[in-house]
């Protein structure tokens, strides 16, 4: 699937746990509310931040626990490989 919106904490600066946490809340509710189906967010790798790839684990965390219906999985590598993840509302 071509994802129709993307979310994009690759070089965005230095974010916290939380501003990670409420963007990416407020971008899968608001992607569903808009009916899309598929949308990309890219997290970077985390192998060259100081933090250790938080951006990565936190979007994760965040897929893991949520109450939406959707599947997840990395992207593609023209899309961003391990360094992104493809998401599809079900």
């Amino acid at each position: 699937m071509i994802p129709e919106d993307t979310l994009d904490f690759h070089d965005t600066g230095p974010l916290t746990e939380e501003q990670i946490r409420l963007q990416t809340e407020t971008f899968l509710e608001n992607s569903l509310q808009s009916g899309l189906e598929c949308v990309l967010i890219i997290t970077g790798k985390g192998t060259h931040s100081g933090s250790r790839g938080l951006a990565k684990r936190t979007v994760r965390e965040v897929l893991r626990k949520n109450k939406l219906k959707l599947e997840y999985k990395n992207a593609d590598y023209n899309m961003g490989g391990d360094g992104a993840i493809i998401i599809r509302f079900i």
